[in-house]
């Protein structure tokens, strides 16, 4: 039962139905249809990674993985591994006061020797200089430079039945292009 703000007179409806309404929708409808069953259809190619340690697509690899292509690596510009990864999620780079400035990626919360980096399935070595102040570096850098990089994947989080030890949080695989 519909009561009224003013005694003795009928409600207002807000959605009355129009035939003209309905007529037009309708129509509008037909179009909609139309219009999504269209010819043109968009094929992407197959983004293939190594996560796995065979080639496989992204959408067959158990885990998170990135790959990041040279073409997206070319849009982006990087100038250093926090800039390549800035668009990633998950992934932080950071200066290490401790390590005299070089960089260090952390994938979920883990850091240091617990993520792999590797270029072309070779391990980069742990960044150690114990020279002292006088003698410390800041080359903020121990990855490839990144116009000669086909591919870099990030594989997040466990990884150490595959890659070892070092993979426990995840893995950071540049891939360079073929001489």
């Amino acid at each position: 039962m519909w009561r009224s703000v003013v005694p003795g007179t009928r409600p207002a409806s807000c959605f009355r139905k129009s035939p003209l309404a309905f007529l037009i929708g309708t129509a509008l409808a037909g179009n909609a249809c139309l219009a999504a069953s269209g010819d043109e259809t968009t094929t992407l190619g197959a983004v293939i990674v190594s996560a796995t340690r065979t080639e496989t697509t992204v959408d067959s690899v158990p885990t998170t993985v990135t790959a990041i292509s040279a073409e997206n690596i070319a849009r982006r510009l990087p100038h250093d591994e926090a800039a390549l990864f800035e668009d990633e999620p998950d992934v932080v780079v950071a200066r290490d006061l401790r390590r005299f400035g070089a960089s260090s990626v952390n994938i979920r919360g883990i850091e240091g020797n617990r993520v792999l980096q590797q270029v072309d399935g070779v391990r980069l070595p742990d960044y150690y200089n114990g020279g002292g102040p006088s003698n410390a570096t800041t080359s903020s850098s121990n990855s490839p430079e990144f116009d000669f990089l086909k591919r870099v994947e990030v594989l997040r989080g466990p990884a150490s039945s595959l890659y070892g030890s070092d993979a426990l949080g995840g893995v950071v695989s540049y891939l360079t292009l073929a001489p």
